[in-house]
C-alpha cells in the first residue's frame, strides 16, 4: 500500500509537469496473477504475491488517453511531451526505489505496450 501511495505522488506530479493536468485512472494490464517469470522455469512471477503491475498507459483528467505503446522512447529523454512522461516516470521510479523492477518497452518484445513494476528483492533497471 506505501509503495502504491509513493507510486501515486509520483505520477501526478510527473504529468502535471508533461500535460499540466492529473491522472483520473491507469490502464492496468494487471496485477495479482499466479504464472511463472517469462522464460525462467520454476520461478514464480511478483504477479503471483500480489507484488507487481503492468500499466498500459493513463487517462488524463481531461479524457486524453496517454498510452505506453509506441510512445516510450528507443534513447535519450523523447521528442515529445508524452515520451517525456514515460521517460522521466520510469526513471524516477527506478532511481527513487518506488519500485525494485522497472521493465519497459525498451528492456524487451513482451513488455512492448506496457510498464512492469514490482517491489522485488532484487534490482533491475529495464527503463
Amino acid at each position: 500500500a506505501l509503495r502504491l501511495l509513493r507510486f501515486e505522488r509520483v505520477l501526478q506530479q510527473e504529468a502535471r509537469r508533461a500535460f499540466g493536468q492529473p491522472v483520473k485512472r491507469l490502464l492496468n494490464h494487471g496485477t495479482y496473477q499466479c504464472r511463472p517469470i517469462g522464460g525462467v522455469y520454476g520461478w514464480a512471477s511478483e504477479h503471483a504475491s500480489g507484488n507487481a503491475l503492468d500499466i498500459a498507459g493513463v487517462v488524463l483528467k481531461s479524457g486524453r488517453y496517454v498510452r505506453v505503446i509506441r510512445r516510450y522512447p528507443k534513447s535519450g529523454p523523447g521528442r515529445t511531451a508524452t515520451q517525456r512522461f514515460w521517460k522521466r516516470l520510469a526513471t524516477r521510479l527506478y532511481r527513487e526505489g518506488v519500485f525494485s523492477v522497472v521493465l519497459t518497452p525498451n528492456y524487451d518484445k513482451v513488455h512492448h505496450n506496457h510498464f512492469h513494476l514490482d517491489g522485488a528483492a532484487y534490482q533491475v533497471d529495464g527503463t
